[in-house]
C-alpha cells in the first residue's frame, strides 16, 4: 500500500518546533514537511535537542502562545 496516495494535505496552520541539536530526527526532513502541509510555520530554537520543551520551556511556550494568537 503506498501511503503517499493515501496521505492528504494538512490544511490547518501548524507549527513545527525544531530543536538544532536534535540527533534523532534529521533537519533535512523540515523543508519536506511543507509539501504535505502548505501552512507550516517553521520554528527552530537554538540549543535545543529533540526534547525540545524540556530544554527550551519557555521559549516553545512563547512560540506557541504567539502562533495560536496569530492563528485564532
Amino acid at each position: 500500500m503506498d501511503l503517499r496516495k493515501k496521505a492528504k494535505q494538512i490544511v490547518q496552520p501548524t507549527l513545527f518546533i525544531w530543536g538544532d541539536k536534535d540527533l534523532a530526527l534529521d533537519a533535512r526532513m523540515v523543508p519536506y514537511c511543507a509539501k504535505g502541509v502548505p501552512r507550516i510555520k517553521t520554528q527552530i530554537v537554538d540549543g535545543a535537542t529533540h526534547w525540545v520543551a524540556q530544554d527550551e520551556p519557555e521559549q516553545v511556550h512563547e512560540l506557541m502562545k504567539k502562533f495560536l494568537e496569530d492563528n485564532a
